[in-house]
């Protein structure tokens, strides 16, 4: 996916408008249609996650846990942190390389992207090393 961005298939803040502009080019066109729905279903999928994990996390709490069941859980927690954080890295990576092939991304903005990608990413790689195998003890 990462080899087929156009280059000239971007965005523009425009900060006198507080929108973005898509340039002059027939790939920003079509992906200035989809850019609101993806905002929006991140957004909407992002904010029932937390939820229904907060929700999960209340009933939980309610409720007395046995230590085998707890181990259990801790066993599971460790999975899904692995696999969230393996997600983020990979993610970040994706980002950055993205960015980079943008012609739009070489303003202030995406420098600040760029850094923020490859920050998450050192976080994301720290967490997997060193907070992963510390909670497996």
């Amino acid at each position: 996916m990462i080899n087929n961005v156009t280059v000239g298939c971007g965005y523009i803040y425009d900060p006198n408008l507080f929108v973005w502009r898509t340039e002059f080019h027939d790939c920003s066109k079509r992906l200035a249609v989809i850019f609101p729905f993806v905002i929006l279903g991140t957004t909407i999928a992002t904010n029932a996650f937390n939820v229904a994990i907060g929700t999960r996390l209340l009933a939980m709490k309610l409720i007395g846990v046995k230590e085998e069941e707890a181990k259990e859980r801790r066993r599971r927690w460790m999975v899904m942190f692995i696999q969230v954080t393996s997600f983020g890295t990979i993610a970040n990576v994706l980002v950055f390389l993205a960015a980079r092939r943008m012609s739009s991304m070489s303003s202030s903005f995406g420098i600040i992207t760029k850094n923020q990608a490859v920050c998450n990413t050192v976080m994301c790689v720290i967490f997997l090393c060193y907070v992963c195998p510390m909670q497996l003890r």
